[in-house]
């Protein structure tokens, strides 16, 4: 597995891109929020040949979610987080504008992940493990 890293948005968040030798990748913790960020990621992922199959969410704090839409209308893909993280969507708007961010859309998750459940992606997977504390 190789896994790249991208500072976004002005929390500087961590998004995560992993993929492995089949080219499939995943896109963890989804925070570009303007045109160069979103191209930024969009080249990457078009100069490395890769294979979006999945968005990923370790939460849904504001700065983690604000690529999800972006993303989701580019490669058509599930958004999968936690359902119990739905509040923090639901106020997105609230939070974006009191953190003074460009915030258009709320994304909506497409599928439900929690403890024990197995991601795959190409010829790997990888195991939820939910750890509570910073958003629940």
């Amino acid at each position: 597995m190789q896994i790249k890293t991208f500072q976004f948005n002005n929390f500087i968040e961590n998004t995560y891109i992993v993929w492995d030798k089949t080219n499939e990748c995943i896109i963890i913790d989804a925070g570009n929020n303007n045109d160069q960020e979103n191209q930024t990621i969009k080249k990457f992922i078009e100069d490395h040949k890769l294979k979006p199959v999945a968005l990923l969410n370790t939460h849904c704090h504001i700065d983690h979610i604000l690529g999800i839409v972006f993303l989701q209308k580019t490669y058509n893909i599930d958004f999968c987080a936690n359902l119990k993280d739905n509040y923090l969507i639901d106020n997105a708007s609230n939070s974006a504008r009191m953190f003074g961010l460009k915030f258009n859309e709320a994304p909506k998750i497409n599928k439900n992940i929690g403890e024990g459940d197995v991601v795959k992606f190409g010829s790997s997977e990888l195991k939820v493990l939910e750890v509570p504390g910073h958003s629940l």
